[in-house]
C-alpha cells in the first residue's frame, strides 16, 4: 500500500487568510513522486470562519473555489465561497457577499466550467423557508468573480432545498432539490443568446419513489446527466441506492437512458452517495458497503450504447467505516476517490488508474496524519486534467481544502 504523508509547512499570511503550503519531503517511492509536485492548503483564517470549509470544492483553470457552507462570515450559518490562486498567491475573491442570509447554507455545493462558477444556496428564502437557490457568477479578466445571475426553479416550493446539488458546463447548468420528503428532482437550466439563463427541462426517474434521495449528487458531461438516489429502494433492499442516466437530444429534449444499480446490491450501501462522469465512462459511490468500507462502481458505455458493469474499485487496504467512495472526480486519466471517514475521521483520498478499464489500480493513498482525527479530509474532490482539490471538513474551527498538482509527465 503506497501511503503519502505531507510534511514541514511554510506559513505566509494576508489580510483575511493563511496559506500553509506544504512541500513534500519525501514520497513513498520513486513512481509516486513522478505524479506530485506540492500541495497547498487553502485555510481560511479563524478570524474569518472556516467552519464547513471545504463542504464542496471546484476547480476553474488554475484556481480552486472552496464552499463552505455553515460559515459566520456573512451572517450567521450564511455560508460562503472563496476563490484560491495557486501557490502563495492571495485569495482572489469571496462569492456571494451580495446575496447571504442567514441559515442560507451558500456553498454546500459548487460546480465550475471556464470562466463561470455555480454556488448552491439550498437555505435561500426567496420562494420560501429552505426552498433554495443557486448562484451563478462570471469570472473576469483579473480572475474576480461577479455574480451574473440567481436561479430558482420554477415550481419549488418551501423545504425544498434547490441547490443541494449542482453540476455545469459550458451549455447548461443541473441544479438538484431532494425535495422536503426526499424524492427530489434535478433543474435544467441553458443560457440563451443574451445571456440569460432559463429552465428549459426537470429531471426526475421514471421508476422514483418518496424518499429515493433522487438530485443527492450529480454529474453531467456533455449531453449526458447522471444523478444519484441513494436511499432508492431496489427490490426488497431498503436504501440500496441508484443512479439514473439522462441524455439531452438535439431538440433540446431530456430522457432517461438507463437505471443503474449493482447486480449485487443490498440494504444500505447508498449506491449513488457520489457520481462522477468523464467521455463514455462514469463513476457511482456506494460508502456504506461491506461495513461502511465502500466501494466504487465503474461503467462504460459499449458500442450499442448500453451502460455495463466494468469494474469495482476499492482500496487495497480496505477500512471499516472508511465510507470509501463518499465523494469521486474523475477525467480521462485518474479517478480520485475520498474516504472521509478512514482512520477515526482522519479522512483519506485514493487516486486510481482509469484509462483504461483492465487497469483500474490504486496508485496512492494520501493522508493527512497530523490532522485532527475529525478532519474528515476527502469529504469533497474535483479534478481537471492538471489539478485535483480535495475538502477537509472538520467539525472544528479547522476545515480546510488541498490543492494538488498533477504532474505533466506520463508514467
Amino acid at each position: 500500500m503506497k501511503i503519502l504523508v505531507f510534511g514541514c509547512s511554510i506559513l505566509i499570511a494576508s489580510v483575511a487568510t493563511t496559506f500553509l503550503a506544504f512541500r513534500v519531503p519525501q514520497y513513498e517511492s520513486p513512481a509516486d513522486a513522478a505524479w506530485w509536485r506540492d500541495a497547498t492548503r487553502l485555510d481560511i483564517d479563524t478570524k474569518a470562519d472556516p467552519r464547513g470549509a471545504g463542504s464542496s470544492v471546484a476547480i476553474s483553470g488554475d484556481l480552486a473555489l472552496v464552499g463552505m457552507d455553515s460559515s459566520d462570515a456573512l451572517g450567521r450559518c450564511a455560508g460562503a465561497a472563496y476563490s484560491f490562486s495557486p501557490g502563495f498567491a492571495a485569495p482572489v475573491s469571496i462569492l456571494g457577499t451580495d446575496d447571504a442570509d442567514e441559515f442560507g447554507d451558500l456553498g454546500v455545493s459548487i460546480a465550475a466550467c471556464g470562466d463561470i462558477a455555480i454556488v448552491g444556496k439550498p437555505g435561500d428564502t426567496a420562494k420560501g423557508e429552505d426552498a433554495g437557490a443557486a448562484l451563478i457568477f462570471q469570472k473576469d479578466r483579473r480572475g474576480q468573480w461577479h455574480r451574473s445571475a440567481k436561479l430558482l426553479g420554477n415550481d419549488v416550493q418551501p423545504a425544498d432545498r434547490f441547490g443541494d446539488a449542482v453540476a455545469l458546463t459550458n451549455r447548461f447548468a443541473l441544479v438538484a432539490a431532494r425535495g422536503l420528503h426526499n424524492s427530489g428532482a434535478v433543474y435544467v437550466f441553458e443560457q440563451d443568446t443574451q445571456g440569460a439563463w432559463r429552465q428549459t427541462a426537470k429531471l426526475k426517474p421514471e421508476q422514483g419513489t418518496s424518499g429515493d434521495g433522487f438530485g443527492w449528487s450529480v454529474a453531467v458531461n456533455e449531453n449526458l446527466a447522471v444523478v444519484g438516489a441513494p436511499t432508492d429502494k431496489f427490490e426488497e433492499q431498503f436504501e440500496a441506492g441508484a443512479a439514473y442516466i439522462f441524455k439531452r437530444e438535439t431538440d433540446g429534449t431530456w430522457h432517461q437512458l438507463a437505471r443503474l444499480a449493482p447486480s449485487d446490491s443490498r440494504s444500505y450501501q447508498h449506491f449513488g452517495r457520489s457520481v462522477a462522469t468523464h467521455g463514455a465512462k462514469i463513476a457511482v459511490g456506494a460508502p456504506l458497503t461491506n461495513d461502511s468500507s465502500g466501494i466504487v462502481y465503474f461503467y462504460e458505455a459499449d458500442t450499442n450504447g448500453q451502460w455495463k458493469n466494468v469494474g469495482r474499485i476499492a482500496p487495497q487496504v480496505p477500512v471499516k467505516c472508511g465510507c470509501f467512495g463518499k465523494s469521486i472526480a474523475m477525467n480521462a486519466r485518474y479517478l480520485a476517490v475520498g474516504a472521509p471517514s478512514d482512520s477515526y475521521a482522519r479522512g483519506a483520498v485514493y487516486l486510481f488508474h482509469a484509462e483504461n478499464v483492465a487497469d483500474l489500480s490504486q496508485l496512492v493513498k494520501i493522508v493527512l496524519p497530523n490532522r485532527p482525527m475529525d478532519s474528515w479530509f476527502g469529504s469533497s474532490i474535483a479534478m481537471n486534467d492538471r489539478l485535483f482539490v480535495a475538502g477537509a471538513r472538520s467539525a472544528r474551527n479547522t476545515a480546510a481544502a488541498y490543492l494538488f498538482q498533477l504532474d505533466d509527465g506520463r508514467r
